[in-house]
């Protein structure tokens, strides 16, 4: 374990959550991202500089993907943990969030990042993604709070990702 300790990383495969964690990796983290596609194993292998990294090919938006990524990560001690997801999916990948905060608050520790990216051209999903964001942070912020745990929602403006591409 790296002295920076343990994030996991969903919707690491591109965009966001690609970026996300290229950060974590530079600044030493060990890493264990997800993506429900094949190419996540090569995202893993191109972060292995000096870290360790594990890749899960599962989509936390699903019950099954939920499962397969909570298998690996339910005993580890993670101390980052970044919820990237499409509009639609982020409230099956949010699902994970109140088992990590609790695990968290045993140690006393931890961080929450989360994120969802919307389309150019969908502004009532922006907005709608925006609110549920706003609303749950603060619901989640206000339980984490008492137990050392922060949690952080990243809004970010309307960007165009490769689901809304094929709408065009």
């Amino acid at each position: 374990m790296s002295a920076s300790g343990l994030a996991v990383v969903t919707g690491a495969a591109t965009g966001i959550g690609r970026e996300l964690a290229k950060l974590l990796a530079q600044r030493g983290h060990d890493l264990i991202v997800c993506s429900d596609t094949p190419d996540i194993h090569l995202i893993a292998g191109s972060l292995r500089d000096g870290i360790e990294t594990e890749a899960v090919e599962a989509d936390p938006g699903t019950e099954q993907g939920r499962a397969e990524l909570w298998s690996v990560i339910r005993t580890r001690d993670i101390d980052i943990f970044g919820v990237v997801a499409e509009g639609e999916d982020l409230a099956g990948a949010m699902a994970l969030v109140p088992n990590v905060i609790e695990r968290m608050r045993r140690r006393g520790t931890g961080r929450i990042l989360v994120t969802c990216s919307t389309p150019e051209d969908g502004l009532s999903i922006h907005a709608a993604t925006g609110d549920y964001l706003d609303t749950l942070g603060g619901a989640l912020r206000e339980k984490a709070s008492e137990r050392c745990v922060s949690i952080t929602c990243l809004m970010p403006d309307q960007i165009t990702t490769q689901p809304f591409l094929a709408l065009e």
